[in-house]
This record gives structure tokens, C-alpha cells and sequence, in this order.
């Protein structure tokens, strides 16, 4: 996953985003979208994030990290769809990576779905 970013030259560069643009195309054509799914203290974990500015420090964050770069796709959903996204991930982590990061806990994340129909 990710391409070294040693010696990454422009046209690599343009390579990957096509790559991505392309295999978004597919994924939007019905073969479905699989989150990213992060490894935090031996579990895995879903990020969510609340605003651009969030997503775009994780996004940095984790690039530098693995010392690579990642096509990363941004996926927004309605409010009504989030309980069944949060539902079925053991850990959610609010803002990854960023000042504001909180994971929530199980009954966070119940609230929140619960929250949520009743704005549906």
C-alpha cells in the first residue's frame, strides 16, 4: 500500500493519481467503497473526521509516517447513513492524528447512531 516517496518523480506522481481516479470510477460503478481502516494499539480502527482541515493533517501525518505517498479518496455521507458505518467497527477515531483526536467508546458511538435516526 502506498508508493516509496524516495526518488517519487512527477510523472510517477500523475501515474498514481490517475491510478486513483480510475479505481474510484470503478468503485462509484458498484464494485463498492472500502474505508480505511487503521491499526491503533493491535486493533483496527475506522477514522472519521469532522472537517477538511482534520482529514488533511491525518492524511499528512500518515504519509509521513509510512514515508510514502497514498491516493487517498474522501468519502462523505449523509447523517442518516453514519449509525450503520459506526455500528459495525469495533473503534471509531474521531480526527486521527489531529489535536482533537478522540476515540469513541462503544456507548459514544450507540448515542450517536441513536442521535442520528432521530435527525433521519
Amino acid at each position: 500500500m502506498g508508493i516509496d516517496a524516495s526518488g517519487l518523480t512527477p510523472d510517477r506522481l500523475l501515474e498514481v493519481i490517475r491510478a486513483g481516479l480510475e479505481d474510484l470510477k470503478r468503485r462509484n460503478a458498484g464494485e463498492g467503497f472500502r474505508p480505511l481502516m487503521i491499526e491503533r494499539d493491535g486493533t483496527r480502527a475506522l477514522p472519521l473526521f469532522t472537517d477538511s482541515a482534520a482529514l488533511k493533517e491525518f492524511c499528512a501525518n500518515f504519509s509521513k509516517r509510512h514515508n510514502k505517498v497514498f491516493p487517498f479518496q474522501v468519502l462523505s455521507i449523509k447523517p442518516a447513513a453514519i449509525p450503520d458505518v459506526l455500528l459495525k467497527n469495533c473503534v471509531v477515531i474521531l480526527n486521527a492524528d489531529s489535536p482533537r483526536e478522540q476515540v469513541l467508546s462503544r456507548s459514544d458511538i450507540e448515542e450517536a447512531a441513536r442521535l442520528l435516526r432521530q435527525c433521519s
